[in-house]
């Protein structure tokens, strides 16, 4: 029965790993449409891109075009988006942390529960940084 739990935990913190990384990877943490009243237009940016579309003329075609922050001339990253990268990737790397712990209770140390306690505490924790870090994204005055 222990196995079936283990297995249930393995896939969910896969999934859970995926959905941080793209979550973490995609530049709609923060999208702003109609610019000055233009339909068509739009910003968006994620925490290492910013995105804008707009028309090519009046009736034309909507062009895209993303830059990274790195990219930006005299720009310097504000401290609050440094802090969202860190506890994101923080996140990620504690969800991946659980996963090779249950891994290893599975496969190499299939009788000792210790890794089982060791490794429960870990996607919570996980859990809590992603929250952190979306909470301090959004209470950035700047960005909103």
């Amino acid at each position: 029965m222990n196995t079936m739990y283990e297995k249930i935990g393995l896939c969910v913190s896969g999934l859970a790993l995926i959905l941080n990384i793209v979550g973490v990877a995609i530049p709609y943490w923060f999208y702003y449409g109609s610019i000055q009243g233009v339909p068509e237009t739009g910003i968006n940016f994620g925490l290492w891109k910013i995105c804008a579309s707009m028309p090519e003329s009046i009736h034309g075609p909507v062009i895209s075009m993303c830059k990274s922050f790195d990219d930006i001339e005299d720009f310097s990253l504000p401290s609050e988006f440094k802090a969202t990268r860190a506890l994101e990737i923080l996140a990620i790397l504690a969800t991946v942390a659980a996963a090779v712990v249950v891994c290893l209770k599975m496969f190499v140390r299939k009788d000792d529960n210790r890794l089982l306690y060791a490794a429960s505490p870990i996607p919570f924790i996980a859990g809590l940084l992603m929250i952190i870090g979306a909470v301090v994204f959004v209470a950035d005055n700047k960005a909103k």
